[in-house]
């Protein structure tokens, strides 16, 4: 996983996060996502505790899993914070296991 609970981290983090909001607030012409924006935290992979990572972060966020692992896809939960989402997300091992095999041919296969 690579998130954090610990306090210090967290800490930084909100600072950070303030210290971003103050600096759009007070610069107008600093640009900003037109569509919004993410902040991902990646749980392990879903069959290696990642469901109940994302089931536990889901319901401290009061947000609706969705599960597309059966597609192919991932595990998230999202709480939108107006156009700005919070999302946790678990990828199945053998959806990293394909990703990893098709970009191991990167730059030495042309289609």
């Amino acid at each position: 996983m690579s998130y954090s609970t610990q306090p210090v981290i967290r800490a930084q983090f909100i600072t950070a996060l303030r210290d971003l909001a103050d600096y759009l607030d007070t610069h107008p012409t600093a640009p900003v996502p037109g569509n919004g924006a993410d902040i991902n935290l990646h749980a392990d992979a879903t069959e290696s505790g990642g469901r109940g990572q994302v089931a536990h972060i889901a319901a401290q966020l009061g947000a609706v899993i969705s599960d597309e692992t059966r597609n192919g896809g991932h595990l998230t939960a999202t709480r939108m914070f107006g156009p700005i989402g919070y999302t946790v997300v678990s990828i199945p091992a053998t959806v990293m296991a394909a990703h990893y095999a098709s970009e191991s041919y990167y730059g030495h296969v042309t289609p």
